[in-house]
């Protein structure tokens, strides 16, 4: 992130972008929105219609996601999801919904016509999920079903959502490349997976981190995309323990990718002997 000095940022005008579905209204500092990157400087300032309305549309990015992301924009931080006050009971056992957002191929594509000044950043792609999953107690969650948070007695943030959170950070972060936030994020990530209680629904919570994260980042020529790298070394270590869940195994069933990132770094820990011990229980 580049250092703005604050007599700037506080002269600069207000740029508007209206989040998520619902076309929330939030502002921001011009100036300080394009120090942020190469891309968001041309949403600024290139883009003719963004720039001279000095607004925007995001429609795929969340209200939460946004709230962080102008969090660190003005402090260089943001922060946990626990600092926020809960409105009710969890259980621990929710399922949440699958956001909107383009497939891998189109994500791909879109980002690189937008790294290149060829695609307005705030233009959406359409959404491309639908269909259920299974839970552990056998019963079926649409992942296209909005949820209702108006409604009463609704769930408050469980470990789920923020672990969630901060991937849905990073995604924002690597899609307009501001690389301090996407580091940060990472690093959140793993302070949170490390206080996650290992329960009976710690399995299908780190399915659904999967789900979301390969669902929104593309490998990348020669390296892995850091997200699903840090993800793949957690699901590696704690195998054992996530194994058990049947989302976790019906995601491995219909993802390849994310199966074979797994084997990858699973086949160096076995020992000869226990290959040889496994082989030789055949005969």
């Amino acid at each position: 992130m580049a250092a703005l000095p604050y007599h700037k940022v506080v002269a600069s005008k207000a740029f508007t972008i209206l989040v998520g579905p619902h076309k929330k209204t939030c502002t921001i500092h011009a100036d300080l929105l394009a120090a942020m990157s190469g891309p968001l400087n041309a949403l600024v300032n290139v883009h003719m219609r963004e720039a001279t309305e000095a607004m925007a549309e995001w429609p795929d990015v969340d209200e939460e996601t946004f709230a962080r992301f102008g969090e660190f924009a003005y402090t260089g931080t943001y922060g946990a999801l626990d600092e926020h006050p809960a409105t009710g009971p969890s259980t621990g056992d929710e399922h949440i919904a699958r956001d909107h957002v383009p497939t891998k191929l189109r994500k791909l594509k879109r980002k690189k016509m937008m790294r290149q000044g060829l695609l307005d950043p705030s233009i959406s792609a359409d959404p491309s999920h639908s269909g259920d999953v299974t839970n552990d107690d056998g019963t079926s969650t649409s992942l296209s079903a909005p949820i209702d948070e108006s409604a009463e007695g609704a769930k408050a943030p469980s470990f789920t959502d923020g672990i969630l959170s901060h991937a849905r950070v990073y995604v924002f972060a690597d899609c307009y490349l501001v690389r301090d936030l996407a580091k940060l994020s990472l690093k959140r990530l793993h302070e949170a997976l490390e206080t996650v209680p290992k329960g009976k629904e710690f399995g299908g919570a780190i399915a659904q981190l999967a789900d979301y994260t390969f669902a929104n980042t593309v490998a990348g020529e020669g390296h892995q995309d850091p997200l699903r790298e840090q993800l793949c070394l957690y699901i590696a270590d704690n195998i054992q323990t996530i194994w058990p869940s049947s989302d976790f195994q019906s995601l491995l069933e219909g993802c390849g990718e994310l199966s074979k990132d797994i084997i990858k770094l699973l086949i160096p820990r076995l020992s000869p002997r226990e290959t040889v011990t496994r082989w030789n229980g055949w005969d």
